[in-house]
């Protein structure tokens, strides 16, 4: 091809002849040149590249249909995906291959791989960690996954939520074996499929190994208005049931029921509370069990130590308790409307009390909860006292004073002692057969040394507490000897 240049004074405009043919024809471009003598070239349409082609293509083949809706194939197991290039893509299939079992270049994962992994211990009160080594299965993973909707009290429904569905899937997106999460039919299968096989493996262990097992037992009746009774067998409930009344005949015909259906016939003690219907119980299921109680039976009944405990603390109340009162007005005064407990939480910033928590109201009937009541309220008692001088209303004569201040923290340091006693003869995750004698001894200490105190509150509730104490723990006519035998065993 021939080539002419031909450009005017002004270098300005370059005209590019082409000779292409033998008939001569020419073709002129005008190409603008700037001031250096550049080409000012226009926007060209851009040419899109070859773009490489997946390589799911490999292993998908195209149907043949509509155009607009163009699916595919795969060539292994036949499944069929929607492929339209804008709207789907290829993620779909690549997802497939991940997890097709007749992919035959599937790298196939060792299921018997063992990894190391941090697992918390068992042991309760415990934060550490052991490492172990575990391996991914998916049977491991639905059961792990009941014994949390188990243990956690979650609802059936929360394993159809979509965050919980998307947080086990990234969980398990590096396996090339994906756990699928259950319905919450098929949880509840489970937990039932649980709970039979629990059921049956410890009524082996009652028949095989004729084990002498120790009974717990307690009533009470809902806020429905309805009577329950529960039956524990080392730690372990055997049976929550409704019942007619809390009578002495209908109790203790459900234990002989509960312990037949699970075939237990060696029984060692009943813990039950010092009810006299429930004498009336422990009476029927000596003659019931005869032949397989501890020394016919003379150790059977155990009195429940924490409801003892609870007797005593409940009688010292009866008297002496006008500080207590002159408290729980202010506390009821404060919660009885939003605007008086936004006036409080002022004085408490006024003041630069430092606390997170609030007051809060007790139950009378409940020593505990008015513990609770005491050490959370002498916390505000500054706050209080401003109160009384920013609000007439809370001027009144059950308004506490500095003398009950000073009486409710002493009432703390007293009852402190018995409240953590409670706890720990009630705990239920361990054993306290050989706690009860040691917190026993704190008890009566305890009563001792505040009987001979100069605060005339503190002698007035321990002498109160010091005949109740002598009722049931004065002397061993009550006390059940087996818990001295715990001690002795004790490692």
């Amino acid at each position: 091809m021939d080539m002419e240049l031909e450009c005017d004074g002004s270098c300005e405009t370059l005209k590019i002849v082409s000779d292409e043919d033998t008939d001569a024809k020419r073709k002129t471009i005008d190409v603008d040149l700037d001031s250096y003598g550049r080409e000012d070239v226009p926007n060209l349409p851009k040419i899109r590249k070859n773009v490489k082609q997946s390589m799911v293509w490999d292993h998908f083949e195209r149907l043949k249909g509509d155009p607009n809706d163009p699916r595919a194939k795969c060539k292994y197991c036949g499944v069929v995906y929607t492929c339209h290039s804008k709207r789907n893509g290829t993620r779909t299939m690549k997802h497939h291959l991940e997890n097709c079992k007749k992919y035959p270049y599937q790298k196939k994962r060792d299921q018997t791989q063992m990894t190391l992994a941090f697992k918390p211990k068992d042991k309760v009160g415990d934060n550490s960690s052991q490492l172990v080594c575990e391996s991914f299965s998916l049977e491991g993973c639905r059961e792990a996954l009941v014994e949390m909707i188990i243990v956690d009290e979650l609802p059936f429904k929360f394993v159809d939520g979509k965050g919980f569905k998307k947080f086990v899937d990234k969980l398990t997106c590096g396996n090339h074996t994906r756990f699928v999460v259950p319905s919450r039919f098929t949880v509840a299968r489970d937990v039932l499929k649980l709970y039979v096989n629990e059921e049956n493996r410890l009524r082996d262990m009652f028949v095989k190994n004729k084990y002498r097992v120790y009974l717990t037992t307690d009533c009470w009746t809902s806020g429905q208005n309805i009577n329950y009774m529960v039956l524990t067998v080392q730690l372990r409930i055997l049976n929550l049931c409704p019942i007619e009344n809390h009578k002495g005949d209908t109790i203790d015909k459900t234990i002989e029921k509960n312990l037949k259906d699970w075939s237990i016939e060696r029984v060692m003690t009943l813990m039950i509370n010092n009810a006299s219907l429930n004498d009336t119980a422990v009476a029927y299921l000596l003659k019931r069990f005869n032949k397989g109680l501890l020394f016919g039976g003379e150790f059977l009944h155990v009195r429940c130590c924490a409801h003892i405990l609870n007797l005593i603390v409940t009688d010292a109340f009866k008297e002496h308790n006008d500080c207590i009162d002159r408290i729980r007005y202010a506390v009821r005064f404060i919660r009885s409307s939003s605007a008086r407990f936004l006036k409080f939480k002022k004085c408490i910033e006024l003041e630069k009390i430092a606390c997170k928590s609030y007051v809060c109201l007790d139950v009378p009937t409940r020593w505990n909860s008015t513990y609770m009541m005491l050490e959370a309220t002498v916390k505000f008692e500054k706050a209080f006292d401003r109160l009384k001088d920013e609000d007439a209303s809370y001027r009144h004569d059950m308004s506490p004073n500095k003398e009950d201040w000073t009486n409710a923290m002493m009432l703390i340091r007293f009852l402190k002692v018995f409240y953590d006693v409670t706890l720990k003869i009630s705990a239920s995750l361990y054993t306290t057969s050989n706690l009860v004698f040691h917190q026993i001894t704190v008890v009566q200490n305890c009563i001792h040394l505040n009987a001979g105190s100069a605060n005339a509150l503190l002698v007035g509730m321990a002498n109160n507490m010091k005949t109740k104490f002598e009722k049931y723990w004065g002397n061993n006519v009550k006390n059940n000897l087996l818990l001295y035998v715990a001690i002795v065993l004790d490692p």
